[in-house]
């Protein structure tokens, strides 16, 4: 195997176990079915074991370098289960990884760096990208503008509904199933309103119809409640009236504004300009993201 692609995961003590041992066992399980590829537990110096966050103990498989730096370097997440616990980890942890990170990507320019929560971000941003420019979004569109006249084109629009409410439901269950890790436990009070609320927010204040505009929109709501919070307990007031601007003057969300924006501007330097983008291209692009492309794909189902 050594013309295969190396993945190495970083692990260290207080390391969330299922962020690094879970896509370990399905790269090793891969890796038993054919992939090209060689995957290895690797701790930034010599150790006999690593003790995860919740007191497992396992052994790593290697030294990060030893012999060679990785194509691919995963980094899970980590933390301890007390504040007490989890500032010793912080001061023993938080110098050395990025130190030793940077000095990798010095070393091997080429090395891809990816955390799990950011590959599985990306992996539903592409699947979702397809679907957009698929004929599954036509078909929902049509439902949307007149559900009584889609049967009379052939399509079943119940079937079409569940099939949406499915895919939002796995899109909620990937996100609850990363939230242990950056959290460390589940508290009932994720059932409340304010979770769900929160996730209506975030696309309405986005753009709804878009899939960068919930992207956009959670990172400037994150900044935000972190800032406000540091001033006042009050913050949800602040990004309620955000909420409602929005609902009230930005009825596309903050990046449909901004895109309707840079259409026009567009268009008036060049009116021949043409913005749909056929769907092969859209797929390709989204599949760019996590360095895949349609020949790779298309090799694969030949051998298949």
């Amino acid at each position: 195997m050594s013309g295969s692609t190396r993945i190495d995961i970083l692990v260290f003590d207080g390391v969330d176990e299922l962020d690094a041992l879970a896509p370990y066992r399905v790269l090793r399980g891969a890796t038993g079915a054919g992939a090209d590829f060689a995957v290895r537990l690797v701790t930034l110096g010599p150790a006999e074991t690593v003790t995860a966050s919740a007191g497992l103990r396992f052994a790593a498989d290697g030294v990060l370098g030893n012999p060679v730096l990785p194509d691919i370097l995963v980094v899970p997440g980590g933390g301890w289960g007390t504040r007490s616990e989890i500032g010793a980890w912080g001061e023993a942890q938080r110098g050395e990884i990025p130190a030793a990170l940077a000095q990798a990507a010095r070393d091997a320019p080429a090395m891809t760096l990816a955390t799990v929560c950011t590959g599985a971000m990306l992996a539903a941003y592409a699947g979702l990208a397809y679907l957009m420019d698929a004929p599954f979004e036509r078909t929902l569109t049509a439902i949307r503008a007149n559900e009584k006249r889609v049967p009379f084109l052939g399509f079943n629009a119940w079937q079409y509904k569940l099939a949406v409410y499915v895919l939002a439901a796995c899109v909620a269950a990937l996100a609850g199933a990363l939230y242990p890790m950056l959290r460390g436990f589940v508290s009932p009070e994720l059932m409340f309103f304010e979770t769900s609320g929160n996730a209506v927010i975030t696309v309405i204040v986005g753009g709804v119809g878009t899939l960068v505009g919930p992207v956009v929109s959670s990172l400037l709501l994150t900044a935000l409640r972190s800032v406000v919070g540091s001033w006042t307990e009050h913050h949800l007031i602040v990004v309620g009236i955000i909420f409602m601007l929005s609902v009230i003057f930005l009825r596309k969300g903050l990046v449909g504004a901004l895109l309707a924006r840079l259409r026009g501007v567009i268009l008036a330097a060049d009116p021949g300009i043409v913005f749909d983008v056929p769907p092969a291209e859209r797929f390709d692009a989204a599949l760019a993201l996590l360095g895949v492309t349609s020949s790779m794909l298309s090799a694969d189902a030949g051998h298949a």
